[in-house]
């Protein structure tokens, strides 16, 4: 399991102070702009591993919101 610094680029500390809701809402966003910044890469040096582990953890927070 990633840590939270590992997956999304974001220090516990910052969502600690954070609701619940607002917290799993700013998880999506950091995610798809991490996605979008992995994906700017040329697609031979890209890490797909971690642009896939990040779409799953973006509808892993989708469900959670739900």
């Amino acid at each position: 399991m990633k840590t939270t610094k590992e997956l999304y680029g974001i220090e516990p500390e910052e969502l600690s102070s954070m609701l619940y809701v607002d917290a799993i809402k700013y998880k999506i966003f950091k995610s798809k702009t991490l996605i979008t910044e992995l994906q700017e890469i040329h697609y031979m040096d890209r890490d797909d591993y971690r642009i896939n582990e990040l779409l799953k953890a973006v509808e892993f927070n989708k469900q959670l919101l739900s």
